[in-house]
């Protein structure tokens, strides 16, 4: 494996996402602000505020390191790079990985010691917040559009080019509306 190049990837994405990540670190901020205002709407309203932030970094993180890369055609120059197609997919998951830690450990040990300062709070929902954020950490990996296989040609990473891929995914009948048939997609003419 070439651990420089990948190291070099990884440290790409970090140098693109640092605005961001500190965007999202600062609504996290306010998220945790909000916990401690006093009224329940705003304990209420600093709850969701930091579960979207945290949902919201995943997805931005995604977006912008594998399929803006991708939209933007800068893919084939990464991969014309001195590495393979299981390095480059290595390089973005620790990349993305990594990315995310850094605002998900934050609100949540921010989120923790709220909670265990605050006397109005009560100290139950320390297991409830754990559970939540602990929850959050692998859903959002998991969506984030890993390829199995890489092709040289699109990339490891690479989106669902067509609509047809989609409307197979819901071609599906559904069982509890027996009339309900899928949309197909409409095809243009071409010429």
């Amino acid at each position: 494996m070439n651990y420089p190049m990948v190291k070099r990837l990884i440290l790409k994405d970090w140098y693109l996402m640092r605005g961001a990540i500190a965007g999202y670190l600062l609504a996290g901020a306010l998220g945790l602000y909000l916990l401690t205002v006093g009224s329940e709407a705003a304990f209420t309203a600093g709850c969701i505020l930091l579960i979207t932030v945290l949902i919201a970094v995943g997805m931005h993180l995604a977006m912008v390191t594998v399929v803006v890369e991708r939209s933007e055609h800068t893919l084939p120059f990464v991969m014309s790079l001195p590495i393979s197609p299981a390095e480059y997919t290595a390089a973005k998951i620790l990349a993305n990985v990594l990315i995310f830690l850094v605002p998900w450990a934050a609100l949540f040990s921010g989120a923790i010691a709220i909670i265990s300062i605050l006397v109005d709070v009560p100290d139950g929902l320390i297991p409830f917040v754990t559970v939540v954020l602990l929850e959050i950490f692998p859903r959002i990996a998991s969506s984030w559009p890993w390829r199995s296989s890489a092709n040289p040609r699109t990339g490891p990473l690479a989106p669902p080019s067509s609509a047809t891929s989609a409307s197979r995914h819901f071609s599906t009948t559904s069982p509890t509306c027996p009339g309900w048939r899928p949309l197909t997609p409409v095809r243009r003419r071409s010429g």
